[in-house]
């Protein structure tokens, strides 16, 4: 996904900080710091793409519901609805 499109769906960040990317020779990833959330981009090529998504709180979820202090079983359990979901949309074409 690209950074762009992200930060459009989530808005305005509180803070931006510029971090060094050992991995990469020194390039820069950017963090986006929000409420709930930390975006984290890096560049590929030209384009500035997600590379990590950080849950802080519960107030957000993943699209299968799965949110941050989820137990195990709870996490299985989102993901598992997700997937009858998908599987259920293709057979009756939802999705």
């Amino acid at each position: 996904m690209s950074a762009d499109a992200a930060k459009n769906v989530l808005g305005n960040e509180k803070e931006m900080k510029t971090l060094t990317n050992c991995a990469d020779g020194g390039g820069r990833d950017k963090a986006y710091l929000y409420q709930d959330l930390e975006l984290v981009t890096t560049k590929d090529g030209k384009r500035e793409v997600v590379r990590e998504i950080t849950l802080k709180t519960s107030a957000v979820s993943t699209e299968e519901g799965v949110k941050a202090g989820d137990l195990p079983a709870a996490v299985k359990r989102h993901i598992r609805r997700q997937r009858q979901w998908q599987a259920e949309s293709r057979v009756y074409g939802f999705g």
